[in-house]
């Protein structure tokens, strides 16, 4: 039984008003869970399933309700909350193979912590005391004999907006010769909901409230050392292990969009550390970071292996405007950009997100053994991992429909089935997903029905179809964007967009991007430039809120600290609630 929430309440008063009984959610899978399992851990709060008190309201008018001891009554009910079960947090499963990404470190003992202060002292000393009139200036570089050189922005950022816990530390540093970014730390740790086969809301918060703490905790360790003698130990932090570490310059954690109450995990995290700090906080949009993140895999590679200081550094890329392809299990969007704060949706679903469409397709075509061996709900993963063995070379000849009226052929498998497009014979700037899981549930329940086996090869042809047709699709409303946004340049005589950023958990998928990449040559948009962050940038992660709390926080924002978390936020400023700038909070310097 999933566990439940009730509440009956009613004032002193004589009132018709009806009782009220709400029922806790139950899970928010990236598609609908059939059937589900029983609920863990019933039994944890069965200790106040019978509240000693209740909480009535004397005065007519709206007043706090005052605690008195329980009086049985005829006329007046009690207000009571019952737990008549709760759900457990499961082992939670950390993001895998993270030295890949982050990579190693040895921990050192004390004494050798001791020696290594030591020995920075005794070298910080020995700099001190150089004669610099026996060189001269242009032997030394400036950054190193000018005290006063600017260290850059440095954030601790928070994400809870789903089911990852993440926390990472991220620099943007202003000297030459130097890497404009760097990832001090970047761990997440995602709530284990296999068991409900998608994502269940109180799972994930709990294993926020449990993990979020522990991860901050390592984080501090890999902030920056704090190595230069004079420096305002203002700007210090001093850890349990004796050692001194640089503070952030702000904290920025995710606002919204999301689950507002694992919103709020993090955000209120992120406002209590900026207090203790006495620095800035930025409550930073979740989409709005996923788009910003190829500029910051800019700014990590530039200077890796150029060593020529120039005299103006060359901007971030991409550069604006440019067109962005935002997809996940919850999104999907074609964003143009034209600034950091400027963002037009062009198009968007109407119906269920592209992540949330695979994922339920992937859950009808996948194995049974497949499934109930998965370490992971990332089922979509898991369909282009079954679909492509090969890797590339099992699409490398694939090529996109030339016109539209390509588009349009079927093409029948050997099978008998074929699967269509949505809005194939329309230019909507509108994207629809729900067709995939529908078309392959009413596949799939039809040979069961009729007692036929499917076999691994057909399942094989079913997952490349099912991509094949979902990422035309995409492709297919996106060069009509291009082709808008190609006529508005010369009519307006602005820049035309010549960067196409693909964004979001499922921009991890490379038969996506070998599909959208195709479709680029083939209708005339081979100039434009396809970037998308590697595969651990691609799903929700603390490392791109930390960059777009950078940028925010270099054009002069800053968030209030009573700011709340947004469930829904959107980008587009034409929208109801005004977009990325319309939320109440935001504070310019």
């Amino acid at each position: 039984m999933r566990p439940k929430l009730s509440v009956v309440t009613s004032t002193a008063q004589s009132l018709t008003r009806p009782s009220l009984s709400l029922k806790s959610p139950g899970p928010f899978p990236r598609t609908p869970i059939s059937p589900v399992p029983p609920s863990p851990g019933g039994k944890r709060f069965s200790s106040i399933q019978a509240p000693s008190y209740s909480y009535t309201n004397s005065c007519k008018s709206k007043s706090i309700l005052k605690k008195q001891p329980m009086v049985s009554a005829t006329s007046h009910a009690e207000k009571r909350i019952q737990f008549q079960g709760t759900p457990t947090v499961h082992c939670v499963t950390p993001i895998e193979n993270p030295e890949e990404y982050y990579g190693k470190y040895t921990k050192l003992s004390k004494e050798e912590r001791r020696w290594m202060s030591q020995e920075s002292l005794n070298i910080a000393l020995s700099v001190q005391h150089l004669d610099f009139d026996d060189c001269h200036s242009d032997e030394i570089p400036a950054r190193e004999t000018t005290r006063d050189t600017k260290r850059g922005l440095l954030t601790l950022a928070i994400e809870t907006s789903c089911d990852d816990t993440s926390v990472a530390i991220v620099e943007k540093v202003d000297r030459p010769r130097d890497v404009p970014a760097r990832i001090h730390f970047l761990e997440n740790v995602t709530a284990d909901t296999r068991q409900y086969r998608g994502i269940h809301p109180i799972l994930a918060l709990e294993s926020h409230q449990e993990n979020l703490a522990k991860l901050v905790d390592k984080a501090l360790r890999h902030l920056p050392p704090v190595s230069e003698i004079g420096e305002d130990t203002s700007k210090w932090i001093n850890l349990s292990d004796g050692s001194q570490r640089r503070k952030p310059d702000f904290v920025s954690a995710t606002r919204g969009p999301g689950m507002r109450a694992n919103l709020f995990t993090g955000l209120d995290t992120g406002k209590g550390l900026s207090v203790a700090w006495q620095i800035p906080f930025i409550g930073v949009h979740h989409m709005q970071a996923h788009l910003l993140t190829p500029r910051l895999v800019s700014a990590m590679s530039r200077g890796q292996h150029d060593t020529d200081v120039a005299s103006t550094d060359p901007p971030l890329t991409p550069e604006f405007p440019f067109l962005s392809i935002l997809v996940s299990g919850g999104h999907s969007m074609l964003v143009e950009s034209t600034s950091i704060t400027d963002h037009t949706i062009m198009a968007s679903t109407a119906d269920i997100a592209i992540g949330e469409s695979l994922d339920k397709a992937a859950r009808e075509i996948l194995p049974p053994s497949v499934l109930n061996e998965a370490k992971t709900t990332m089922y979509g993963k898991l369909l282009e991992q079954f679909a492509f063995p090969g890797g590339s070379a099992d699409w490398s000849s694939y090529c996109a429909p030339k016109t539209r009226g390509e588009e349009l052929v079927k093409q029948p498998s050997r099978w008998g089935w074929t699967l269509t497009s949505p809005f194939a014979n329309t230019r909507q700037l509108q994207f629809s997903f729900s067709f995939l899981p529908s078309m392959i549930t009413k596949l799939m329940g039809a040979k069961k029905t009729a007692g036929e086996d499917v076999s691994d090869e057909e399942r094989v042809a079913l997952a490349r179809e099912a991509m094949r047709v979902c990422f035309e699709h995409l492709g297919s409303r996106t060069i009509i964007a291009l082709e808008e946004l190609r006529q508005k340049a010369r009519n307006k005589g602005v820049p035309e967009v010549k960067t196409l950023v693909i964004s979001g958990g499922v921009a991890a998928n490379r038969f996506l991007m070998a599909v959208l990449r195709s479709f680029l040559d083939v209708r005339g948009f081979g100039h434009v430039e396809i970037v998308a962050p590697p595969p651990y940038l691609c799903t929700d992660n603390a490392a791109m809120i930390g960059w777009a709390g950078i940028e925010m926080f270099e054009a002069g924002f800053r968030t209030d600290l009573g700011g709340r978390a947004l469930r829904k936020w959107a980008l587009d400023p034409r929208a109801e609630d005004g977009g990325l700038l319309g939320a109440d909070g935001w504070v310019r310097k």
